[in-house]
């Protein structure tokens, strides 16, 4: 029976020594980035092709690269906007943008329900305006996106008016 303890212990040995080479391998070398072995380059951004032909698209926000000189190399700006309410003020804002605005791609997110339908009436006046005209003024890409559940209409977390807490939560 001794020579069999002794066979186990050996294994037991070794086996502790490979995980505590391992455990100082991969714990205590510093790590490398992709960006270490492949030199940068720059890419243009493409939009990734994953989805292609759904209503999902998926951006690989990896690839963005952006210089100095932004305009010079025509290099594209998003303005994402979340909106509640409508302001002229913020439309008139955005015309007066002076990067051009073939280079500007708008994004709006517009509240489900009653208040939303009125905000994309407004926006889609707007857009026609603007994208209608044959010559310069028009932006690059318009994206309208619908939230898909109401918005609160009360920031009180003691009620159970908030439909984003579950039932009981929040009440006191």
């Amino acid at each position: 029976m001794k020579t069999k303890s002794r066979h186990n212990s050996a294994v037991t040995t070794v086996l502790s020594a490979i995980l505590t080479i391992a455990f100082l391998f991969f714990f205590l070398l510093p790590p490398t980035s992709p960006a270490q072995n492949n030199p940068a380059t720059h890419r243009p951004f493409q939009p990734s092709r994953r989805n292609s032909g759904g209503i999902i698209s998926r951006y690989d926000l990896r690839n963005i690269t952006s210089t100095a000189n932004a305009l010079q190399n025509r290099e594209r700006v998003l303005i994402l906007t979340p909106i509640a309410r409508w302001y002229d003020e913020y439309w008139a804002n955005l015309m007066q943008l002076s990067y051009p605005h073939e280079l500007i791609d708008l994004g709006f997110i517009l509240p489900k329900g009653p208040d939303g339908d009125q905000i994309l009436e407004k926006l889609k006046l707007r857009l026609k305006e603007v994208q209608g005209k044959p010559t310069n003024g028009k932006f690059n890409l318009v994206t309208i996106l619908r939230q898909d559940v109401e918005i609160p209409t009360t920031q009180d977390e003691k009620g159970n008016n908030n439909p984003f807490l579950p039932t009981g939560v929040g009440e006191g």
